[in-house]
């Protein structure tokens, strides 16, 4: 998917919403295309504090 959406050069986002999600392997793959890792305080799956794009950044809070 990523890579469809590499010619139209979008800032793209995308909020994991389980832990295994957060690996190194994710992580250089989002970097790869460019594509920042939502940074949330989802208490259960809370993202770990990385910048995976060089452009952008999204933070979501949800709330008490």
């Amino acid at each position: 998917l990523l890579a469809e959406l590499q010619p139209y050069d979008w800032p793209i986002a995308i909020e994991f919403r389980h832990p295994d999600w957060y690996n190194a392997q994710v992580f250089d793959l989002l970097t790869q295309f460019n594509a920042a890792m939502v940074l949330h305080d989802k208490r259960k799956s809370a993202a770990p504090i990385i910048n995976t794009s060089e452009t952008h950044v999204y933070v979501r809070f949800h709330g008490p």
